[in-house]
């Protein structure tokens, strides 16, 4: 009996010792979103601010539109990506203190 108890002991150890991660570093995702955004923004200023030629300017449109498009789908994958996040925490959370209270059952079994 002793020997698995030491093995528990050892995994609680190993996994106290170990830094949880709260939540996932989402910046470069942020942060790509916003070099997008700004050189859509600048991209929209460029058509408003010069003549352009009427097809030109059609074709511009239309791949502002489809970049306007690929932007919100990005968002809304974004922001799925930080729900999920939040969940796995919370699931996280709740296995650890499950856990916890297993260890601490068979602490009390054992001693």
């Amino acid at each position: 009996m002793t020997a698995p108890y030491l093995r528990r002991c050892d995994l609680r150890r190993f996994y106290a010792s170990r830094p949880v991660k709260r939540h996932i570093d989402m910046s470069e995702l942020d942060k790509a979103m916003e070099a997008f955004s700004a050189a859509l923004d600048k991209l929209e200023g460029a058509l408003g601010g010069h003549e352009v030629r009427a097809e030109a300017r059609s074709e511009l449109e239309n791949q502002i539109a489809s970049l306007k498009e690929d932007r919100a789908r990005l968002a809304e994958e974004l922001d799925i990506a930080h729900a999920d996040v939040r969940r796995l925490d919370g699931l996280n959370a709740q296995a650890s203190a499950e856990i916890d209270a297993t260890l601490k059952d068979i602490d009390r079994l054992l001693a």
